[in-house]
């Protein structure tokens, strides 16, 4: 939560709504409550599993409501909004719909310059590095969505586009008080590499080079992240396609082709040795 809100704005304006109920309250921020209790429901355990399943419909039935009207604010705080919906959708199993939302968002982010680094409602560096890292927020979770769904990221890809606006100060704005250092730009490092080699993969460009060049970059990551992997990277293209598949951050949609493509990548590289 604190990627898209600061926790000190949430629970400010977490109080307000309780202690004003009369207050005039945002769609966008309506739509956020409602995601978090459909979000936090999809976690809990199933001691009592209808009665959590009936909450979390409601809750994103109540939010989907919002989501025409958000749309319509079109600000940080709709695409923050659609965000969660997004998220809590997917959480609840709907992720064709969680798609749509994201994508949803993304537009609005584009709309609003984000991509450019251009928005900010002040001049302050503070609003600056949260919007950036809102942005990078929206890419991570698209890129996610898209993987799963085998469709292209709303968000942009590093091959059509270089849309590369900084990432958000960690002296700034706080990962978080169990995120380790530099976290947010190692997500986005591994999402990059992952939608460049399955662009080339899609596209059919299995030439050594164009495969193994995404790969040697994984030994440009922070410590201790690099660590496995810049040991490898002296090692053979295959024993590197190998170690992908050991690590729980790298989730590959595949299909027919796709596996067809690998196996072909795999077996040229193997006659080299």
């Amino acid at each position: 939560m604190y990627w898209l809100l600061s926790s000190e704005d949430f629970y400010l304006r977490l109080e307000n709504t309780y202690s004003d109920p009369e207050s005039l309250r945002s769609n966008s921020w309506l739509c956020s409550l409602h995601s978090l209790v459909a979000l936090c429901v999809s976690g809990m355990p199933a001691s009592d599993e209808l009665s959590h399943s009936q909450l979390a419909y409601t809750s994103l039935e109540s939010a989907t409501l919002y989501a025409s009207r958000v749309t319509d604010e079109a600000d940080l705080d709709s695409t923050r909004a659609l965000v969660l919906l997004a998220l809590a959708l997917q959480s609840n199993g709907y992720l064709n719909s969680a798609y749509l939302q994201i994508g949803t968002a993304a537009r609005i982010a584009v709309s609003l310059g984000l991509h450019l680094d251009k928005y900010s409602p002040s001049d302050s560096l503070v609003s600056k590095a949260y919007a950036r890292r809102l942005w990078w927020t929206l890419f991570l979770f698209d890129h996610d969505i898209s993987l799963q769904m085998g469709k292209p990221c709303m968000s942009g890809s590093s091959e059509v586009c270089h849309w590369q606006p900084p990432l958000p100060s960690e002296q700034i704005v706080s990962p978080g008080s169990f995120t380790p250092h530099d976290y947010l730009g190692c997500c986005v490092s591994l999402a990059q590499l992952t939608t460049e080699i399955r662009h080339k993969l899609d596209n059919n460009d299995q030439s050594h080079d164009s495969c193994t060049e995404p790969l040697q970059s994984l030994s440009d990551l922070p410590e201790p992240i690099s660590d496995d992997f810049r040991m490898s990277v002296q090692q053979h293209a295959t024993e590197d396609w190998n170690l992908l598949t050991s690590f729980d951050f790298f989730d590959v949609t595949t299909d027919k082709d796709f596996m067809d493509q690998l196996m072909e990548i795999s077996g040229s590289f193997s006659h080299e040795v």
